[in-house]
């Protein structure tokens, strides 16, 4: 059965998670449900973000719920089954987690850097900062 579980990872940067969400064609939106499968015990919670997901039609088309834990930490809520979510997040969200830590790593350093480079190698993000 389809459900509603909370993704096992740590994201603490709201501007960082939203770009990661944007650059793969992800809409955030403002206190709203997500849609999920509709017999889920959590298709009527309302959470602080949801990440839209791109893929059209189909009742297996999910999103995704983000809401600040007690410790500031954002937790997403998703309902993985069917795969619409790993289409362009990946499986785990590997590829949601890679483009998170590189908005990270770029807003850290962006006063102190004269360029960024990345590159994908056998699934993993190599990550360059030139320093001034």
């Amino acid at each position: 059965m389809s459900h509603t579980v909370k993704i096992a990872t740590k994201f603490t940067q709201l501007d960082c998670l939203k770009k990661a969400f944007e650059h793969f064609g992800w809409e955030i939106k403002e206190k709203s449900k997500i849609r999920t499968y509709q017999y889920d015990e959590k298709a009527d919670t309302v959470y602080d973000f949801i990440a839209v997901n791109p893929e059209k039609g189909g009742s297996l088309t999910f999103d995704l719920g983000i809401k600040p834990d007690q410790n500031e930490e954002l937790q997403i809520y998703g309902d993985m089954w069917g795969g619409s979510v790993g289409k362009t997040l990946g499986t785990d969200l590997e590829k949601l987690k890679q483009e998170y830590t590189y908005n990270v790593i770029e807003q850290t350093y962006s006063q102190n850097m004269t360029g960024i480079t990345r590159e994908v190698v056998n699934g993993n993000i190599m990550v360059t900062v030139d320093l001034y």
